[in-house]
């Protein structure tokens, strides 16, 4: 698309020098930017308008006498064009989850999300943020814990009002999931991290509560200790879930702060959980 900003002069003894700038300051080199002067008139040629061409534009005329000057503000309509373009997505069940989509575009491109309401992307439904996940500004979707009602179709549409609107389908896809009438739980944490506590010379006891098909294996490790039979005990009990470990601790002192790594794991997946440990008292210092 070409357009022009025209500065014509109505009075004043030639000669006259006509000037441009853009927002204050002198024009960008810019190759579809052309500067077309004549005895009283000045044109200002773009070629091939962009976003970048958007500003204010002050013609200055000046002669022995004095000088004169007047600013317009211009400003360019752009439909929306991809930024990050949604892609289809495989998440494992009850992981996190995150679908991008973004567009540039003048005046910003408004994001929406809809998704499919069956199994089929014939019909769909708008997405507002609510317990279940996130929809961001920028127009990315964060999803805490996937299930089985997340898999499906969804829209990505940005839209400014200019040229076409943009809407682009992905699909979520759900791992450690069957086709059959009944599931299949992978090993999983509902929770990734905690912080626990607890005071010099006590004990402390830290738990770590897996969900998942059995069989559940439940395991511990630290990477800044040895955990020997001397100084922990490993116990674990079931949950109508799956199954909760137990670490414990005893006579903790300044080696005891750390993360300890809890491991799950069953046929179908595998998942970690970290409980950072501070220690807590007053120490004896022997020189």
């Amino acid at each position: 698309m070409r357009t022009q900003a025209s500065c014509s002069i109505m009075s004043g003894d030639f000669p006259i020098s006509i000037s441009w700038r853009k927002d204050g300051a002198p024009l960008p080199e810019d190759p579809d930017v052309q500067d077309q002067q004549h005895e009283f008139v000045s044109n200002l040629m773009f070629r091939n308008l962009a976003a970048r061409h958007s500003g204010h534009y002050t013609c200055i005329a000046s002669n022995a006498a004095a000088s004169s000057n007047y600013t317009a503000k211009l400003v360019v309509k752009v439909p929306p064009v991809w930024l990050i373009e949604p892609r289809d997505v495989s998440v494992l069940y009850q992981h996190p989850a995150s679908l991008h989509c973004q567009a540039s575009g003048f005046p910003s491109p408004t994001v929406t999300w809809m998704k499919a309401k069956g199994d089929e992307d014939s019909e769909y439904v708008p997405l507002e943020s609510g317990p279940d996940f996130v929809i961001y500004g920028n127009g990315s979707i964060f999803i805490q814990v996937i299930d089985s009602s997340h898999e499906g179709h969804y829209v990505c549409q940005a839209n400014n009002g200019i040229g076409t609107a943009l809407a682009k389908t992905m699909f979520l896809r759900v791992n450690g999931k069957c086709s059959c009438h009944s599931e299949i739980f992978p090993a999983h944490f509902r929770t990734h991290a905690v912080n626990e506590s607890g005071v010099a010379g006590q004990t402390a006891v830290l738990v770590c509560e897996a969900e998942g098909d059995r069989p559940l294996r439940v395991s511990w490790s630290a990477g800044h200790r040895a955990l020997s039979p001397a100084s922990s005990r490993l116990s674990d009990r079931p949950t109508p879930s799956g199954l909760a470990a137990e670490l414990h601790l005893r006579d903790l002192d300044r080696s005891s702060a750390g993360a300890y790594r809890c491991t799950a794991a069953n046929d179908y997946g595998h998942d970690e959980m970290i409980v950072y440990l501070t220690v807590k008292g007053r120490y004896l210092s022997l020189s």
